[in-house]
């Protein structure tokens, strides 16, 4: 091959690179739309209020039971003394 030649090679590919660099780096880039959620407390489950209110219901059946068990303990299925 002539010396030339080679040079002409050479420059054919360099511009060839530059060309596809150039397209490479005109192309719109990818959208980074990601969300970061940095967790700080533990995750909720549920609707607001949701434990809370099984809390409340919870504390009511219990006061009744107190309730119910402060007069005659232990009285299920007996009539009246």
């Amino acid at each position: 091959m002539k010396l030339a030649n080679v040079k002409s090679m050479m420059m054919k590919c360099v511009t060839v690179g530059l060309v596809v660099g150039a397209v490479a780096l005109a192309a719109p880039a990818k959208a980074n739309a990601a969300t970061v959620v940095i967790g700080v407390a533990a995750p909720y489950y549920g609707r607001p209020g949701y434990y809370e209110r099984l809390r409340i219901e919870e504390a009511h059946r219990h006061a009744e039971w107190v309730r119910a068990h402060e007069v005659r303990p232990y009285a299920y299925g007996r009539g009246r003394w």
